[in-house]
C-alpha cells in the first residue's frame, strides 16, 4: 500500500472552494488522474518560505531582483522519502516513480511541454491573474491577505482593486480563443489537447474533492482547464461588472471552474461544449480547404519562394519557406521553385486569387511567403503550418510530420519558440538585406526600418547574448527527452516543430555565410548541438528536387 503523498496547498477561506490556486491544481489533478493516495497540508503565504527552510528544500525560481521565489505546490511523498517543488518537475516525478499509473506525459512530448510552459504565464496564465487577482484576496485567509496584497501590490504597482481592467479582460479573452483555436484542430477527436489523449499542461481547472483518490471527469486537459476557471468561479462570485450581466450556468456536480466562466462569457459555445454541458459550436477554420482523396502526383508542388543572390544552392534562406521545402523533400513530393522578389509579393497574392491569413498591426493584410500551388489538386494555399496540414492530409502515405494528437502541441510550441526566432532575426537582419536583389533590398529596408530603425544598428553584443540566452533554453526543452534524444523534437522521430529550428538555422547560415565567423559562432552554442541538428537535415536541403 503506498503511503498518501502529502500535498502542501494555499487554503481559501470557503470550504466549497478552499483549494483554488492553478499552480497546486495541476499536481492535485495530476494525483487523482493517476489514482495515487494523497493528503494535503494547508499552508498560508507568510509560512510558505519556512517550510521550504523547514523541508530542506532550494527554491527553484527567483524574482525579477535574483532573490529565491518560494510557492507552492510542494509535495512530499513518504514511500521514497522525497521532497520536490515545481508542479512540472513534480509531474515527471510521478511519471518517473510509479510507471504503471496513466500517463501525463506521453512519450516525444516533454519538449512541448515545456515549450509551452515557457509560454504560458505570458499568454494565458498572467491575464487571468490580472483579472482574477482581487477576487483571490477576497477568498483567502486574514493572514495570507495581509501578505497578498503587500506582495501583489509591490509587485504590480497599484491596488488590487484597479489590477483589473476591460483592457485585461480583452487579452484574457483572446488567449483562452487561441486556446480554443488549438483545440479545434483536433476535430471531432476529442477535447483535449492531444484530441483524445490526456495531458497535464492545458487550462481550466475543476475543483474535485480535496483528498479523493479518483477524479470525477476522466481527462486531465479538461480538468487543468478547469481548475484555471476555479479562479473566474472567484470572480463571479464577486460579481465582476463584465460577467453581472451574463447568467452563468456551469456548475459541474460539486465543482466551478475558475477560467472557463471567461470562455463561457465570450465563446458560449466553446466553454459549454467543454465543461460538458452543451453542444460545441462550429466555426470556420479559415485554413480549411477540400482536399482530394489520396490524388496521384501529376507534376510538381509549385513553391513560390523569395531570392537571393546567392548561388543556387544557398538562394533559399527564408526561415517560413524552408519549413515548406523541408516539408516536400522530407515526403518526397515533387517541388518545383519559382522565384519571387518582395515587391510582387502582394501582386502574387492577387494573381492567384488568395486573401492573405495575416494581418500587419494597423490591420492591413499582411502578404508573405510561402505560397504551394499544387497542380494535382489545383489548391492554393499560404502559411507554413496550413501547408504542411495541407500535404498530412493529402498525401498520408508519406512520412508524416504531425504525428496525430500533436496539433495542438506543434501550435503551442510555435508561440513558444518565437522566442528563438525574435533572437536571430536580431542577428541576420542586417545580412539578409545584403544578400537579397536591389529591389527587394529597397523594400525590406523601408518595410523593416519603420519598426526596427537602421538595419545596422539592430545587432550587438547584447542581440548575441539574448541569442544564445534562447538557444540554450531550446536546448534544455529538449534535454528533457533524455541522453541519446535529444537531437529531435519528439526524441526519436522527425515532426514539424524540428522542421521549425532547422529552418531557423538555414536562415542564419544562407544569410551570415557557412563560413562566416558569425555562423561557426552559433555552431559552437551548446557543445556544437545545432551544427549537428542542421546536419541531420542536410539530405532534405535540396532546391528544387
Amino acid at each position: 500500500m503506498i503511503s498518501p503523498i502529502i500535498l502542501y496547498d494555499i487554503p481559501g477561506n470557503a470550504p466549497e472552494c478552499k483549494a483554488w490556486s492553478p499552480n497546486t491544481w495541476k499536481v492535485r489533478l495530476a494525483l487523482h488522474y493517476k489514482g495515487l493516495p494523497m493528503k494535503t497540508q494547508w499552508v498560508e503565504y507568510p509560512d510558505i518560505e519556512a517550510l521550504y527552510r523547514k523541508l530542506g528544500l532550494q527554491a527553484l525560481e527567483t524574482k525579477d531582483n535574483g532573490d529565491p521565489y518560494y510557492c507552492l505546490p510542494i509535495i512530499h511523498d513518504p514511500s521514497t522519502n522525497t521532497t520536490i517543488s515545481e508542479s512540472f518537475v513534480i509531474v515527471q516525478y510521478l511519471e518517473k516513480t510509479y510507471p504503471n499509473t496513466p500517463t501525463l506525459l506521453p512519450p516525444g512530448t516533454l519538449a512541448f511541454h515545456a515549450a509551452f510552459l515557457s509560454d504560458w504565464m505570458v499568454e494565458l496564465q498572467y491575464p487571468t491573474f490580472r483579472i482574477a487577482c482581487s477576487a483571490v484576496w477576497k477568498r483567502l485567509n486574514t493572514r495570507s491577505q495581509r501578505y497578498y496584497r503587500t506582495t501583489r501590490e509591490k509587485d504590480l504597482g497599484v491596488k488590487l482593486e484597479e489590477v483589473s481592467s476591460e483592457e485585461w479582460w480583452h487579452a484574457a479573452e483572446r488567449a483562452w480563443t487561441k486556446v480554443d483555436r488549438w483545440l479545434q484542430m483536433n476535430g471531432n477527436d476529442g477535447g483535449l489537447v492531444m484530441g483524445s489523449r490526456t495531458l497535464i499542461n492545458v487550462v481550466p481547472t475543476i475543483t474535485v474533492p480535496n483528498d479523493s483518490s479518483t477524479n470525477s471527469r476522466a481527462n486531465l486537459y479538461t480538468s487543468i482547464l478547469e481548475a484555471q476557471v476555479n479562479l473566474l468561479r472567484l470572480v463571479y462570485a464577486f460579481s465582476l461588472p463584465i460577467l453581472t450581466s451574463y447568467k452563468l450556468s456551469v456548475v459541474v456536480v460539486t465543482t466551478l471552474i475558475h477560467q472557463a466562466a471567461l470562455i463561457t462569457q465570450y465563446r458560449p459555445g466553446a466553454a459549454c461544449w467543454y465543461l460538458g454541458i452543451g453542444p460545441r459550436t462550429q466555426q470556420t477554420d479559415r485554413t480549411s480547404y477540400q482536399a482530394a482523396k489520396h490524388p496521384p502526383m501529376s507534376a510538381p508542388i509549385v513553391l513560390y519562394d523569395i531570392t537571393s543572390r546567392n548561388a543556387l544552392q544557398t538562394k533559399a534562406w527564408s526561415p517560413n519557406t524552408w519549413k515548406v521545402r523541408f516539408a516536400l523533400n522530407y515526403k518526397g513530393l515533387p517541388v518545383k521553385t519559382e522565384w519571387i522578389e518582395y515587391p510582387d509579393i502582394e501582386a502574387l497574392y492577387h494573381k492567384l486569387g488568395i486573401e492573405a491569413t495575416e494581418k500587419r498591426q494597423d490591420e492591413s493584410p499582411y502578404y508573405c511567403l510561402p505560397l504551394i500551388h499544387d497542380p494535382s489538386t489545383n489548391t492554393i494555399m499560404c502559411d507554413s503550418f496550413s501547408i504542411v496540414r495541407y500535404l498530412e492530409k493529402t498525401y498520408p502515405n508519406t512520412p508524416t510530420l504531425l504525428p496525430k494528437g500533436t496539433l495542438a502541441l506543434h501550435k503551442t510550441f510555435s508561440l513558444a519558440f518565437n522566442k528563438v526566432h525574435g533572437s536571430t532575426f536580431d542577428l541576420v537582419v542586417y545580412p539578409v538585406w545584403r544578400i537579397l536583389n536591389e529591389r527587394s533590398q529597397v523594400f525590406f529596408r523601408t518595410t523593416r526600418e519603420r519598426i526596427i530603425g537602421p538595419l545596422e544598428d539592430v545587432c550587438d553584443d547584447a542581440s548575441w547574448e539574448n541569442a544564445e540566452k534562447a538557444w540554450s533554453e531550446l536546448d534544455s526543452w529538449l534535454k528533457l527527452n533524455g541522453e541519446g534524444l535529444d537531437n529531435m523534437v519528439m526524441g526519436d522521430r522527425v515532426c514539424y516543430a524540428d522542421l521549425q529550428i532547422a529552418s531557423c538555422l538555414m536562415w542564419a547560415k544562407n544569410s551570415l555565410d557557412a563560413e562566416s565567423a558569425e555562423w561557426k559562432r552559433i555552431c559552437g552554442w551548446n557543445g556544437g548541438k545545432w551544427k549537428r541538428y542542421l546536419d541531420q537535415f542536410s539530405k532534405y536541403e535540396v532546391i528544387d528536387n
